[in-house]
């Protein structure tokens, strides 16, 4: 019931944002500032939710959230040179800060006031929200799961059957209904199965960054204990691997070899940045290796990207034009991205390596070369 509360509340929301922006930045931006907004208030570890599954963030602040929306669409707007962008911003978070009343309360308004949704619709999804949960389906063998509205997209089900074997239908059903009712898409993007494999046999890493049970590559074949990631959502992500949330982690307790791949929102790339600088700072030259493979947008205007390119500590930088690289979505498909790419290396390597650096270069090349044709 709370997963359908939340899809209908993210289902208006995202309806707002098209209608406010698509017509300036087309659909596909206005969907990327929706999905933005909601992982920036699930980011936010001061907002409190409700207890359970935690979908709903039930906002006591996003005071800073909401002028930071609007920031971004006028900077957007007006590099396409429509500068009516701070009034259709303030416009939108009208709708937004409707989060705040509840779902309910949406629907409600919505019915009363002129709407761009169907009224069919509307009423349809306000009888959805007064009914009783529905049966829970699950074929483990096929990676089949159904509960509600929620139903396993079909390129999920090799990925959601490695869960089921290994973890309890109540933990993957938890999580699934967590992640899907956030639905940052591009967010759970990462490098390549076969770049994760050189990384973690290769060169002894053994940490996530910015992962989730539906993208940790280290999770899709590493039975070994250790290996683990970070994740925004311990309370569902914990039994699979997650030590919590990137900007918690105390190195010297989780040393060694960290695969860093944040989402592509400048504040969150400047504070990784910020985090593995200071740690690499103040680390004594010993025995106890801390290093990162770091995979970020090539933004050469970002603050954290000069920081990377020109701080004493990185050890290799390898830059690809857009799709010229292989990166694969959240169940493991694989893609040719039109955003330029770069690599970084940083910190104290182990002593006993027996690839060069370079050699991730090389798979990174290898898994272009080996499935460039399929993909183009």
């Amino acid at each position: 019931m709370e997963y359908e509360q939340w899809l209908f509340t993210k289902h208006t929301l995202l309806g707002c944002f098209k209608d406010a922006l698509a017509p300036h930045l087309g659909e596909y931006e206005a969907t990327v500032f929706c999905e933005r907004f909601l992982l920036t208030l699930q980011e936010n570890r001061y907002l409190t939710r409700t207890p359970g599954l935690h979908l709903l963030p039930r906002v006591d602040r996003c005071d800073w959230e909401c002028v930071r929306l609007v920031q971004e669409i006028t900077e957007k707007m007006n590099r396409k040179r429509v500068y009516c962008g701070e009034r259709l911003a303030e416009q939108l978070l009208t709708k937004v800060r409707a989060l705040m009343r509840g779902p309910n309360k949406i629907v409600s308004d919505l019915l009363r006031e002129e709407s761009t949704l169907p009224h069919e619709l509307l009423e349809q999804w306000k009888s959805r929200l007064s009914e009783e949960p529905q049966d829970i389906k699950v074929e483990p063998a096929n990676g089949y799961v159904r509960v509600g509205l929620f139903e396993t997209p079909p390129e999920g089900v090799g990925r959601i059957a490695m869960l089921l074997r290994r973890f309890t239908q109540e933990d993957v059903i938890c999580m699934l209904l967590r992640y899907d009712a956030l639905g940052v898409g591009s967010y759970q993007w990462g490098d390549s199965q076969e770049f994760h494999r050189c990384m973690y046999e290769d060169f002894g890493v053994r940490h996530e960054g910015f992962a989730s049970p539906l993208n940790s590559r280290f999770l899709n074949y590493v039975q070994e204990a250790d290996a683990r990631f970070c994740s925004l959502f311990q309370e569902t992500d914990g039994v699979f691997g997650s030590v919590g949330d990137f900007f918690d982690v105390d190195f010297d307790k989780l040393p060694g070899g960290w695969s860093i791949n944040p989402p592509f929102i400048e504040r969150l790339m400047n504070a990784t940045v910020d985090k593995i600088l200071k740690a690499l700072d103040k680390k004594p030259q010993n025995d106890t290796p801390l290093y990162f493979m770091v995979c970020f947008p090539h933004w050469p205007d970002n603050e954290g990207w000069i920081k990377l390119n020109e701080s004493k500590h990185t050890l290799d930088r390898r830059h690809y034009k857009k799709r010229s690289y292989v990166l694969e979505k959240a169940y493991g498909n694989k893609i040719l991205p039109y955003c330029p790419l770069s690599h970084f290396v940083l910190g104290q390597l182990p002593k006993n390596l027996k690839k060069p650096v370079s050699h991730l270069h090389e798979v990174m090349m290898q898994t272009y070369e080996m499935f460039k044709h399929q993909l183009e």
